[in-house]
């Protein structure tokens, strides 16, 4: 019972992005259930498995490899290693492999995972069919256009024929064809499919849920190729708005839409209106990760390439040596945005000279 409470508060903290109190939660509940279940126990590598999501969420992702590679490893003692539970940390494993660049590797794994699935799974059975978007979404980082496509069609018919095609798991797959669409250059299919799935979430759930605002971010980013920008910013500060109320306004998501509404409205010569988003994002990150975090570097590294512009060089020094010395303490010295940022603060040092020697 414990364990199960843990568990779910550990959940709510990963809704809320406060990975750390999320950490500290799965962590608990993983070790109660290896002393009281058993190191082998199925609830002990779900909880594994937890944890690791936890860890990719942190982008920990060598540390979350370990981990999933622990519980595949109990999974396949339990059940066999082409069984369901098996192909279940496959999929966690290939997730963690993209985050550490190993996308050949996660590719193998998710093929390995469709094949589990097929052999464990009778045909047209919905884990088919994630097994499938999982795949794909593989190929498509590898540019195998082609092949993701036929692989989320087969999936989006699989869900069709399940569900009918007015289901939210419908309205997922054609948002991923969507982005196939977009890699290829097809806009006016990708922004087509966009809509489609659109429409579905909002004919099942409503114009105000969370599961709008994706697709809304997706349009957004469309319409920023199509050098659309004044549409792009409407979408974005819908898709903030629905956020604020689905995840509440101090969520770690509202300072990302936030960042990145403020680049279209810095492309769009409004740096004051920039500088202002990114400093609400400033303020979140610092709440939810603490003032030391490298997100909240990122951060003041956008904000001090906004007072730059904005003429305010001395401001934009000392946000740039806050960044450094915040990456500095958290990355070290040889991490490469470290160097990023030790080379921005050099290069607004040199401006500041220059200036004064003029005067």
């Amino acid at each position: 019972l414990v364990a199960g409470i843990k568990s779910e508060l550990g959940r709510v903290y990963m809704a809320q992005g406060k990975y750390e109190e999320a950490m500290r939660e799965m962590r608990l509940v993983m070790h109660m259930l290896a002393a009281n279940k058993g190191e082998t126990h199925p609830m002990t590598a779900d909880a594994m498995d937890q944890v690791g999501l936890v860890l990719q969420a942190q982008g920990r992702h060598n540390a979350a490899v370990e981990i999933h590679l622990h519980a595949l490893a109990r999974r396949e003692v339990r059940f066999g290693v082409d069984s369901a539970e098996a192909a279940m940390s496959l999929l966690n494993l290939a997730s963690a492999k993209e985050g550490e660049g190993q996308h050949f590797e996660a590719m193998s794994l998710r093929q390995r995972c469709v094949e589990v699935t097929r052999t464990y799974w009778p045909e047209g059975h919905p884990e088919i069919a994630q097994a499938l978007i999982g795949m794909a979404a593989s190929n498509k980082k590898q540019y195998h256009f082609a092949t993701a496509r036929k692989e989320l069609h087969e999936a989006y018919q699989i869900l069709v024929n399940l569900h009918g095609n007015t289901h939210p798991q419908v309205a997922v797959v054609l948002g991923l064809l969507a982005t196939v669409a977009e890699e290829e250059g097809d806009f006016d299919a990708c922004i087509l499919l966009h809509q489609q799935s659109l429409s579905i979430k909002t004919q099942r759930f409503g114009k105000k849920h969370y599961a709008l605002a994706t697709t809304l971010v997706n349009m957004a980013r469309v319409r920023e190729k199509l050098h659309d920008d004044d549409t792009a910013v409407e979408l974005r500060l819908s898709a903030l708005e629905i956020t604020k109320a689905s995840l509440g306004e101090e969520h770690a998501q509202v300072a990302v839409m936030l960042n990145n509404i403020a680049v279209l409205e810095a492309r769009r010569n409004n740096y004051a209106r920039a500088s202002e988003l990114v400093q609400q994002a400033v303020a979140i990150d610092e709440l939810v990760f603490g003032p030391k975090h490298p997100q909240v570097a990122a951060d003041l590294n956008t904000l001090a390439t906004l007072a730059f512009h904005c003429g305010e060089k001395h401001l934009s020094r000392q946000l740039y040596e806050r960044a450094f010395h915040i990456r500095r303490h958290s990355l070290g010295d040889d991490h490469e945005r470290t160097k990023a940022s030790k080379k921005n603060l050099d290069l607004v040092l040199s401006q500041i000279e220059a200036d004064d020697a003029l005067d």
